[in-house]
């Protein structure tokens, strides 16, 4: 009997609108390119854009400081680097992954730029600049629980990329149930090697955190595992604790007497997530002012035309069969030389 006879072919999560549509880039490519702190902030504008219906949100660092569970300092240079700041070589100029701007009540707006992919357009009205015409959409996606971004404030780096390449492997939505549904695969340490660019160790170690923690479910068959996510855990997560920092020691007056220091405790979190409206609209990518975002489709998607190579120019349009010429080329002679009779 098979290793895998206790896991069923898909299952099924029971999480039907709680959930952000993302590009499979973004949890592919993306993570391997980008260090740990700037993917956590993108991926939380992602959720807060795209998966509450929206182009532009308004988000404070703390917003950013709670998702990561990092100092602001550390946010501010993840969000520079988002926006090209950060750019070493000044003269090689890269389309920013994010875009700012100042909020009218105060503060900062974002959201998330992207280059086309794919082969579907379609006609449709983008949501940021206003204009119908041909935008680049997505027919794939990945569906994201909105607790997936708020685990990096209970995983570490490596385990939440874990976490981020088993979830990109194995989930889907279901067209027929409408819910998000996990088929389970098998992946090699060398792939998750690949994808998280970590070591093999660390990478071995952090694997059975994280099944511990109930995010991913295994089983071993060969030598290599079945891995599968478990989105629905995620909101059960335990936010790390944060780390304790030694002060340095001051001098005490006689009438101050000793304390014992207090104990850090790791909090569960209490705020339950809410259902947005935001499902399966359609997201692409605008040719005229670059946002990904939700789209309003005036026409159907098509497959973009492929321009088949020409053995030379044809002002005149496609070029005529060879046997319709003779005959075209046959029958002017032969008008011709009636003509030439007739004269």
């Amino acid at each position: 009997m098979s290793a895998l006879a206790a896991v069923p072919t898909t299952i099924q999560t029971g999480i039907i609108n709680n959930w952000t549509r993302s590009r499979p880039s973004f949890t592919r490519g993306l993570p391997v390119s980008l260090d740990f702190m700037p993917y956590v902030c993108f991926m939380g504008i992602l959720d807060a854009t795209i998966g509450h219906n929206r182009t532009w949100t308004k988000l404070s660092l703390s917003y950013f400081q709670k998702i990561s569970n990092c100092s602001r300092r550390w946010c501010e240079e993840a969000i520079s680097t988002l926006l090209g700041e950060n750019e070493e070589d000044p003269d090689t100029f890269t389309l920013p992954l994010i875009q700012r701007r100042k909020a009218a009540t105060g503060g900062y707006e974002y959201r998330i730029v992207a280059r086309p992919e794919g082969e579907v357009s379609g006609i449709a009205k983008c949501r940021d600049c206003g204009q119908i015409g041909e935008v680049d959409l997505d027919p794939e996606f990945i569906p994201v629980p909105h607790s997936y971004f708020s685990l990096p404030s209970a995983c570490t780096p490596t385990e939440f990329l874990l976490v981020t390449a088993v979830m990109a492997r194995t989930q889907r939505w279901g067209k027929v149930s409408k819910q998000i549904e996990v088929t389970p695969c098998q992946i090699s340490i060398e792939e998750f090697q690949r994808a998280t660019g970590k070591g093999r160790s660390e990478i071995i170690e952090s694997l059975k955190n994280i099944e511990s923690a109930g995010f991913i479910g295994s089983k071993p068959e060969g030598r290599t595992n079945w891995y599968w996510a478990r989105p629905e855990n995620f909101a059960k997560r335990i936010l790390r604790a944060a780390r304790a920092v030694k002060q340095p020691e001051k001098r005490r007056s006689k009438v101050e007497t000793d304390k014992p220091p207090k104990q850090i405790q790791p909090v569960e979190p209490k705020k339950v997530i809410c259902p947005v409206e935001f499902v399966t609209a359609p997201c692409g990518v605008c040719r005229n002012c670059h946002t990904y975002g939700p789209m309003d489709i005036v026409q159907e998607a098509a497959k973009k035309p492929v321009e088949q190579a020409r053995a030379g120019p044809t002002p005149n349009g496609p070029r005529k069969p060879q046997f319709i010429q003779d005959l075209e080329r046959r029958k002017q002679a032969a008008i011709a030389d009636g003509l030439r009779r007739l004269g």
